[in-house]
């Protein structure tokens, strides 16, 4: 057995990840083909975009045996969004996209496959599901904001949005490149940064099916600092609003988010909770979903001249709701470390459905 359909290109946005880049990139090749070796013509290419300070990742990269093509581009910007829409302007080939996370320490070829073949069958865009620690960052941020808004978005629920291993069909890709060029600047900077994953989806969206590919286990992917945060949500948050200006928001019924159990040390809580705080002013006001709400009207009821002014109101809401935010995760880690985990999946679950319940009245 070798290559199911035709061929893909492969784009592995990478930054100092010279421990992990191997163990990637030979999953994403065998994730291309089995064993037996390629058929005749079909070969795939992985291309690697890389923004390290020294050349490591490159030339660890370049030394891993693999049996389809690689093409290695180095002096990439920093943002993981501009290394990827750069490497999309050099996809020529009417063939799905793979866009695999270097930082991943868990690479899976069978999610690779995977994430293929539901392009290949009919999907615009195919994630990778996988469930995440309850006091994970960057599954607070799906669970309360980015979940939420982009099921009302979007119209059905996508419980990784966020998530960094993805396929695009060709109509897809090519729909990102066209509406990448149409961005306002000041948020083709979210999307060039963090938030890119969030814009692969909402224009990926428009073309045709979202598909999921259920991973079992927590995935490898690094968890962000704290002190990353506040640039993380910068990216983001901007991109989940933006919809709010011309998208009627939609009721949609979500499923229990999949939260993977571990126990934190109280003190380490604390200890996040103070970080936190430090981050922005917070005082208990409006309820979350409240919060939110407010701020998707404020955007919805709000006529801009221009795109830039359009884009500075999202922009400007998005930080204006950003104390609610450092707010409400302290409020998660605080309940969390005393819930038990049906408890805490039950919070999760209650806190993105009010989202929808409220920016849907």
């Amino acid at each position: 057995m070798c290559l199911r359909s035709a061929p893909a290109t492969v784009i592995l946005a990478s930054q100092d990840a010279t421990e992990t880049i191997t163990a990637v990139t030979q999953a994403v090749d065998d994730a291309l083909c089995d064993d037996a070796g390629l058929l005749e013509g079909v070969t795939s290419l992985m291309l690697l975009a890389d923004a390290s300070a020294t050349p490591g990742t490159a030339l660890t990269f370049g030394a891993v045996r693999t049996r389809n093509r690689s093409l290695i581009r180095t002096d990439r910007e920093h943002g993981r969004g501009q290394r990827i829409m750069h490497a999309l302007t050099e996809v020529t080939a009417p063939s799905p996209v793979l866009i695999a996370d270097t930082a991943n320490t868990t690479p899976s070829s069978e999610t690779y496959r995977g994430l293929l073949d539901r392009v290949r069958g009919g999907a615009a865009i195919a994630i990778a599901e996988h469930p995440h620690f309850w006091d994970h960052g960057h599954g607070l941020l799906t669970d309360l904001l980015a979940r939420p808004l982009t099921a009302a978005t979007l119209g059905q629920d996508v419980p990784t949005p966020l998530a960094t291993d993805l396929a695009l069909s060709p109509k897809a890709w090519r729909t990102v490149r066209a509406q990448w060029t149409k961005l306002a600047p000041e948020l083709r900077r979210c999307a060039g940064g963090h938030g890119i994953d969030t814009f692969l989806l909402q224009a990926a969206a428009t073309t045709g099916p979202i598909a999921r590919v259920r991973v079992p286990h927590v995935g490898g992917h690094p968890e962000p600092a704290l002190a990353q945060l506040p640039r993380i949500y910068r990216d983001v948050a901007p991109l989940l609003l933006a919809p709010a200006a011309t998208r009627i928001p939609q009721v949609v019924e979500l499923a229990l988010p999949r939260l993977a159990a571990r126990r934190v040390h109280p003190e380490e809580i604390t200890a996040r909770r103070e970080r936190l705080a430090g981050l922005a002013r917070t005082e208990a006001g409006a309820h979350w979903s409240a919060a939110v709400a407010g701020a998707w009207h404020s955007i919805a009821t709000t006529t801009c001249e221009d795109a830039r002014d359009a884009a500075d109101l999202v922009l400007d809401t998005a930080e204006r709701l950003w104390p609610a935010f450092v707010h409400q995760l302290r409020h998660a880690f605080q309940l969390g470390a005393t819930s038990s985990a049906p408890q805490c999946q039950q919070q999760r679950w209650r806190w993105s459905s009010d989202v929808i319940t409220a920016i849907t009245k």
